[in-house]
């Protein structure tokens, strides 16, 4: 437990989903913690909050050459429409959370509530174009799946071979991308609920409509499956 630990604050993903997930589950026990430690915990999400703000605003490079290189990945068409969209609008999240920190830093004289409303959009499209991929993703590894189980079957018909052996893996290797994939559809839908409620504008679908609690709950959950699926992309390159 403590090697996984400490190999995760070795990265930067590793640590920041360890910042989050601790952010977030502080809110959430303010929502049982009442009195001054409950304030103590809201200040201390807040603090982390504005570390991984402060963090990100290294990260548009790095992040626009991560995206462009897993969308050209993308062998499904329409996989690959969702992937760009959704890299567009993390793309432009970043400068406009930019534009708003400096605007509360009194680094600019602009109004900051509009830069943070666009930012939090462009998080929403983003997970959005995201959630689409991945259902599109189910149904191609579903079909792809179907086909090789097919072929598994003729080949049962004759005999078991390196090429038996081959389909089998490839037949277990699409479940296992599956079920990070439905894992994956949790953690955005989970991101996606929290990004349209805290959108500034009511009235767009349940914007505004959760308490800070319940916001956190989604946070926590986004952020724990977040570090299980970190965690299991380390253990598999070992």
């Amino acid at each position: 437990m403590m090697d996984t630990y400490l190999s995760l604050l070795q990265t930067y993903s590793g640590r920041d989903k360890i910042v989050r997930t601790t952010g977030y589950v502080s809110v959430l026990l303010t929502g049982v913690v009442k009195g001054k430690t409950g304030q103590k915990l809201a200040i201390f999400a807040k603090q982390l909050s504005s570390a991984r703000t402060i963090l990100r605003l290294f990260d548009d490079i790095p992040m626009w050459n991560l995206t462009r290189n897993w969308a050209a990945s993308e062998e499904d068409r329409l996989s690959r429409i969702c992937s760009i969209l959704g890299n567009i609008a993390s793309q432009v999240y970043y400068p406009c959370e930019h534009i708003a920190w400096g605007a509360d830093r009194e680094l600019w004289k602009i109004d900051s509530a509009n830069w943070w409303g666009a930012g939090t959009l462009c998080w929403a499209l983003s997970l959005f174009f995201n959630i689409l991929r991945g259902i599109r993703q189910l149904f191609v590894l579903r079909q792809k799946r179907a086909k090789l189980i097919v072929q598994k079957r003729l080949e049962s018909l004759e005999e078991i071979g390196e090429s038996g052996s081959f389909t089998k893996t490839s037949i277990r290797q699409c479940l296992e991308k599956e079920v990070d994939e439905y894992w994956n559809l949790l953690k955005n839908i989970s991101d996606f609920i929290l990004a349209v409620n805290i959108l500034p504008w009511k009235g767009i679908l349940w914007s505004g409509k959760f308490g800070t609690v319940k916001n956190a709950l989604f946070g926590t959950i986004s952020s724990l499956v977040g570090l299980y699926l970190i965690i299991k992309a380390q253990r598999k390159r070992k």
